[in-house]
């Protein structure tokens, strides 16, 4: 029960297709990545997503084996966007690779080092939740939607702090072995954001504003076969 407005919610997660392993190199060789040897975000070019605060923490340290792989475009071309291009062409190691989709995108979650989403504010972030599904271990914004999924091997920092960002890619980039996820958090993230239980639960709660529970479950359970 909402406890403003006297409605009862259902938390429904977003979905999550299972993780596609790219063994092949051929976008990394194109960009002058190499496996392990990248942090990597993957998100809208805008302020709220705060690209330009991981710009800086990168540009902060000295790591020239590992470089930073910023995947995803602007909605429109405004300030925020150019800064962000700007700072990074005048930052060795930052790679800018647009929009990428499909086994071009799987490719870059195979063989990246970490995942990085220095958000302000989220929903549910489907950039983490995919690279989870690949085993990636996170530093992330300490803000409610990234604690709520629980991952371990995870960072946290707060918001604008970019000096315990940069403090975080250090301790990553300094570790002999890269830390990963555990197959069972793997496992289970995959499990709870599965598209046909999410499918199946988002039609009872339709079905239950229109018609008695028992109806929807046979409903649903139709649904599957």
């Amino acid at each position: 029960m909402n406890g403003r407005y006297g409605a009862h919610a259902v938390p429904i997660p977003n979905g999550l297709d299972k993780p596609i392993i790219i063994e092949t190199n051929r976008l990394l060789d194109a960009f002058g990545l190499l496996p392990k040897r990248y942090a990597l975000i993957v998100a809208r070019i805008d302020e709220a997503k705060r690209q330009l605060d991981l710009i800086d923490a990168y540009s902060r340290i000295n790591s020239p084996r590992f470089k930073l792989a910023l995947v995803g475009d602007a909605d429109h071309f405004g300030p925020y966007a150019r800064a962000v291009a700007e700072a990074a062409e005048n930052t060795p190691g930052v790679v800018m690779l647009g929009r990428q989709t499909g086994d071009a995108l799987a490719e870059l979650y195979t063989h990246a080092g970490v995942f990085v989403l220095p958000s302000s504010h989220e929903g549910q972030p489907i950039a983490v939740l995919e690279a989870a599904s690949y085993g990636l271990s996170a530093i992330l914004s300490d803000i409610p939607a990234h604690r709520e999924i629980g991952l371990a091997e995870t960072r946290y920092f707060e918001v604008g702090d970019v000096a315990s960002l940069a403090r975080h890619l250090v301790d990553f980039f300094a570790e002999s072995t890269l830390r990963r996820l555990p197959a069972t958090d793997q496992a289970r993230l995959i499990a709870s954001h599965d598209w046909n239980d999410i499918a199946r639960r988002t039609l009872e709660i339709y079905c239950s504003a229109i018609f008695k529970r028992d109806i929807c479950k046979v409903n649903a359970k139709r649904s599957r076969s």
